[in-house]
């Protein structure tokens, strides 16, 4: 199971419990496409679009 999360840590570091076997942090600019199974892959282009959005809103600002 992938789930991807686009935020910025203000405090702390994220750690796994209950059902969650292993949290890793990355760097936007460290992650690529084939580090995704196929499946996963339009995931992490919806978040990719979803950043770039909200980077041309905060440049328009």
């Amino acid at each position: 199971m992938t789930h991807l999360y686009a935020c910025v840590l203000i405090d702390g570091t994220p750690e796994p419990s209950d059902d969650i076997a292993e949290v890793q942090w990355f760097d936007l600019e460290d992650l690529t496409d084939d580090m995704f199974v196929a499946e996963h892959r339009p995931l992490f282009e919806i978040m990719i679009d979803y950043l770039d959005e909200m980077e041309e809103e905060e440049e328009e600002d």
